[in-house]
């Protein structure tokens, strides 16, 4: 049971290097690691054996709003008989062995910077102005080791969900890596979004954009169900001897390439806007079985996508190609398929909205913190963000 200690009054010694003393003004709470009771009998002469004393760790922890110290006081037994066998209680488990932080302070530091934006220089100030010294370079440390060591398994283990999930969304966002091989000592490297089933998120990192990224991470995946922007790097995975997976279209980016155009004062877009605002109404129908929705959409839905794919027909051809409306049409029409695949299935979203929204949070951390330091440090912040975008 945790017990709350007074603060001591003397004053330690501290004679340079190593690491600082954890401040004194800060509570100890006190947890007694017990030996264990067959290890308490002197195994020469049976004797039972002394209590000594304690061997003594700490654990620097945060709880919302406050720091406090957790001393982890490890009994020790010796036989007074034949002064032999001492035995110590085992090791407290602590997050990193040998290490100073506790659950909640990696907690705090992790959701701070990657869920609240925080970079570490500014997170050890506001720690500083709780008397506590944490270098930023210390909590980088921890980061790299808990998210390696502890973190990394379970990452690997969403990526199993959401590879075997009835659907996979994909994206991707940019982030800047430094690179001292890189001529200017940065490059742009790529966070690759994974979504399943609504549940799982898992994010990969990758040096570049091509390809080999998500086909790397997707060919595994036998079968079902990809809905993406239309990227073409995917198309492997569509057609050809790989080809493995089902293409579903995003009706979000569809529309955004209209928009483009009547935001430039072209009212033919006009018409395709209103009936993807139409179909996005029927959507939110409040039906909760797929079955359900399949025939909602067979019903209310397909004579909108008749009325959008007649637009088409009608006004392609009349369209200069290089106009923002003409490059809206060739989307549409090179999307076609996997935009109507929705109708034939109640589980499939219209757009790739859930993985957008999935990005949202490192679009404005990079605002923040700027870059990563290493291709090391980007792979580890995938890491965490998969967990934080789970959950």
């Amino acid at each position: 049971i945790p017990v709350e200690t007074k603060q001591s009054s003397k004053k330690k010694k501290n004679h340079g290097g190593g690491r600082q003393e954890l401040p004194e003004h800060l509570p100890r709470i006190e947890h007694i690691v017990e030996v264990p009771e067959d290890q308490k009998n002197c195994p020469e002469c049976q004797c039972t054996k002394t209590f000594i004393g304690y061997e003594t760790s700490e654990t620097l922890d945060y709880a919302p709003g406050h720091f406090e110290v957790h001393v982890h006081k490890r009994e020790k037994f010796v036989c007074r008989s034949c002064e032999e066998g001492m035995v110590i209680a085992p090791p407290a488990n602590k997050l990193i062995e040998k290490g100073i932080p506790g659950i909640g302070l990696m907690t705090e530091i992790m959701i701070s910077k990657y869920r609240d934006h925080l970079p570490l220089y500014r997170l050890e100030k506001r720690f500083k102005r709780h008397g506590v010294a944490i270098a930023r370079s210390s909590m980088s440390s921890w980061i790299q080791t808990v998210s390696e060591s502890l973190l990394s398994p379970l990452a690997d283990r969403l990526q199993d969900k959401v590879l075997n999930a009835y659907l996979t969304q994909s994206d991707d966002t940019t982030i800047k890596v430094l690179d001292r091989d890189h001529p200017k000592n940065i490059r742009l490297g790529y966070f690759w979004f994974y979504t399943g089933d609504h549940k799982y998120a898992f994010i990969d990192f990758r040096p570049g954009r091509s390809r080999e990224g998500p086909i790397d991470i997707l060919k595994s995946r036998k079968t079902g169900y990809l809905l993406t922007d239309g990227y073409s790097g995917y198309n492997r995975l569509y057609n050809g001897d790989e080809a493995n997976l089902t293409n579903v279209g995003c009706w979000m980016h569809a529309r955004r390439y209209f928009y483009k155009a009547y935001d430039r004062k072209d009212l033919r877009a006009l018409p395709i806007l209103e009936w993807i605002k139409e179909l996005y109404r029927i959507e939110k129908e409040e039906i909760s079985a797929e079955s359900e929705r399949y025939e909602v959409r067979q019903t209310l839905s397909k004579p909108v996508i008749e009325q959008i794919k007649q637009w088409l027909e009608d006004n392609s051809r009349k369209i200069p190609p290089k106009t923002a409306l003409g490059k809206a049409v060739i989307y549409l029409t090179n999307q076609w398929d996997s935009l109507i695949r929705f109708l034939d299935d109640g589980k499939l979203p219209l757009d790739n909205g859930e993985v957008e929204r999935a990005i949202r949070p490192v679009a404005v951390g990079r605002k923040n913190y700027l870059f990563a330091g290493s291709k090391r440090g980007a792979r580890n912040a995938a890491v965490i963000y998969s967990l934080l975008s789970t959950c």
